[in-house]
């Protein structure tokens, strides 16, 4: 380490790491000699942990990035430096970094813990309130952020990162991945519990995907450096918030609306609205049928019925309480759907398609859903 003093500029030049404690023993000790008697010490100490420039000195614009273990400030408080301490068990190779007034003001990049000084105020005026956040984000880590208000302290960071045994699908699958997005504006989404419409401020479109997916894609966007928002504004992916947990099954973080995932997992998502309010959607079960891909192309019914179904005295008017499912078999002759459960229900399933064979079935529907497999038998007689 050299540290250097201009008695001319008065201005101290530190070139390697250092803590605050040190450069100000070190001037102590070149202001004591005799040919600098004559000259204005540059550091007082206030505590072991916060010094104060005195007497027209600065430290260079360079010198500020090496100093450590210490909060900085000059005489009239016009310019403040928080010391940012980073503490924590953290996975190694994670990156650490700071966000302050909308952009990455520093970065530790993957070298492990931050001990740096951070300008919260600049001559005169505060910089974001003195507000910041410090980031711990690698793939398939759990992710860690705080957020704190600085000044002329030392300003303590827990941080904890650990593997995420849900984040396992490989980077080049997820980057892979098309028809999802995210998009900030306001909003109001109804999950079904009795609540109505209530406010959200983030729509994420999982595009099909299983929850599990979407969280993969989640998070590979919030390591992003790029915009990540869908809509009219600006999101850096990489300074952005988490948007949901998942350990099985997703809860969203506080104005995250997701939708458009895989039916299958309609009974493993809660919301939380702009207010903080936990919504739990009522079970869902899924209505699946399963043909074979030559009926593409064919018609499915699943009716609700008042009764187990009876064909000896099947009579629409008074069978058929309502329609589960009508539609067109997909190309694999597959169709699908979900209900909201309440209690079990009798139904009757029908898959038709001109030059097989009908097929029929009446079954119960359960918590667990309702599958039928169709085997509609060519019909030879059909011409």
């Amino acid at each position: 380490m050299a540290i250097s003093y201009n008695y001319t500029t008065k201005v101290i030049t530190v070139d390697a790491t250092a803590t605050l404690r040190a450069v100000y023993s070190d001037s102590m000790n070149v202001f004591d000699d005799a040919a600098q008697m004559d000259d204005l010490v540059p550091l007082r100490a206030d505590t072991p942990t916060l010094f104060t420039l005195i007497n027209g000195w600065t430290f260079s614009a360079g010198s500020i990035q090496y100093l450590t273990s210490a909060a900085l400030q000059d005489a009239a408080g016009d310019n403040i430096w928080t010391n940012v301490q980073t503490l924590g068990s953290i996975v190694t190779g994670t990156t650490l970094y700071i966000e302050q007034n909308g952009s990455v003001a520093w970065t530790a990049g993957t070298t492990g813990h931050i001990n740096m000084l951070l300008k919260v105020r600049n001559a005169g005026t505060d910089i974001a309130s003195k507000a910041f956040t410090v980031y711990a984000r690698k793939f398939q880590q759990t992710y860690s952020s705080f957020a704190t208000t600085g000044g002329a302290i030392v300003s303590n960071c827990p941080l904890a990162t650990a593997s995420d045994p849900q984040l396992d699908i490989a980077d080049v699958t997820v980057a892979a991945y098309t028809g999802m997005s995210i998009t900030w504006g306001a909003t109001t989404k109804d999950a079904g519990d009795g609540a109505g419409a209530v406010a959200y401020g983030v729509v994420i479109d999982a595009g099909g995907k299983t929850l599990k997916e979407a969280y993969n894609w989640i998070q590979r966007e919030l390591l992003q450096s790029t915009d990540i928002d869908d809509g009219g504004g600006t999101k850096l992916g990489y300074i952005t918030g988490e948007l949901v947990s998942f350990t099985g099954s997703m809860i969203t973080k506080q104005g995250v609306w997701i939708q458009n995932f895989a039916a299958a997992d309609a009974n493993k998502i809660k919301y939380t609205d702009n207010t903080g309010t936990l919504h739990t959607p009522p079970v869902s079960v899924p209505i699946t049928i399963v043909s074979s891909a030559a009926m593409s192309g064919g018609r499915v019914v699943v009716y609700k019925l008042a009764a187990a179904y009876d064909p000896t005295t099947w009579n629409p008017a008074t069978s058929i309480v309502a329609t589960l499912l009508s539609t067109t078999l997909d190309g694999s002759g597959n169709a699908s759907t979900t209900l909201t459960y309440t209690t079990d229900l009798y139904t009757v399933t029908r898959v038709r398609k001109a030059g097989y064979k009908p097929f029929e079935v009446g079954s119960v529907l359960t918590s667990a859903g309702l599958s039928v497999t169709s085997i509609n038998e060519p019909d030879t007689v059909y011409i």
